[in-house]
């Protein structure tokens, strides 16, 4: 993984097609698990950047790359592997020297949205106008993103019925059913409150054909919320 000691989950990704890709110090390296050697190198370096580190990496259903490099988010359309786009996207606390902290998350609701989560925010990428459209927290608009801080920023999920959860760093989780753009905030109001509304990972299965998500909580173990009906959950059973 060139100077990085740890390959991380983000800095690897299934796609394009049955291949594997994965980013370093070095580029990135799409490979055939059944071969020896890597079938394609990318070197941001030849794409006008100024070093070819790359921090994370996600594949989309269209097979198109999308990359963390320094302050921008790259995506790589699969049918024109040398026209790189660029979306200047700078982290909320400032360039960070680890990789560690570069986050990329990427999941694509049914609406054929899709969304990108990491240290920068969250944000969406509008294919009609080929942007991304960026979501902040603001304090006094209730329905928009939880507040964040530290170097996590966001984590997203999506469930089986296209709701996208996402995890803040200090407030909470929010979801966001399909064809909304207003969030609806989801907080543990037992003790503990500001530990259990540091969301580290979200995860969702099926009980008796009812849903349960499941969130784990910084330093205050995971909660698990039922879904009764839509729009309507409850926090059922929390693992210390």
């Amino acid at each position: 993984t060139g100077t990085n000691s740890r390959l991380a989950e983000d800095m690897l990704a299934v796609g394009p097609g049955d291949s594997i890709s994965y980013v370093n110090a070095n580029g990135v390296f799409v490979v055939d698990p059944g071969a020896s050697q890597p079938i394609r190198h990318f070197r941001p370096s030849e794409f006008g950047f100024p070093s070819d580190r790359t921090d994370a990496v996600a594949v989309d259903s269209g097979n198109n790359f999308w990359l963390r490099l320094q302050d921008e988010i790259v995506r790589i359309p699969a049918t024109r592997p040398q026209e790189w786009q660029r979306f200047s996207q700078p982290a909320f606390f400032g360039p960070s020297s680890s990789t560690d902290h570069a986050r990329l998350q990427l999941v694509e609701t049914p609406d054929g949205s899709m969304w990108l989560a990491g240290r920068f925010g969250l944000a969406r990428y509008d294919s009609n106008s080929d942007r991304l459209i960026n979501f902040r927290h603001d304090p006094g608009d209730p329905r928009s993103l939880p507040q964040t801080l530290g170097e996590i920023g966001y984590r997203i999920f999506l469930d089986d019925f296209g709701v996208l959860w996402v995890g803040a760093n200090l407030g909470g989780l929010a979801r966001l059913t399909p064809q909304s753009d207003r969030f609806t905030h989801l907080q543990d109001s037992k003790p503990s409150l500001i530990s259990r509304n540091i969301v580290r990972a979200v995860a969702e299965h099926q009980i008796d054909s009812r849903e349960v998500v499941w969130v784990a909580n910084q330093n205050a173990g995971v909660s698990v919320w039922r879904r009764n009906a839509p729009g309507d959950y409850e926090i059922i059973h929390h693992y210390p």
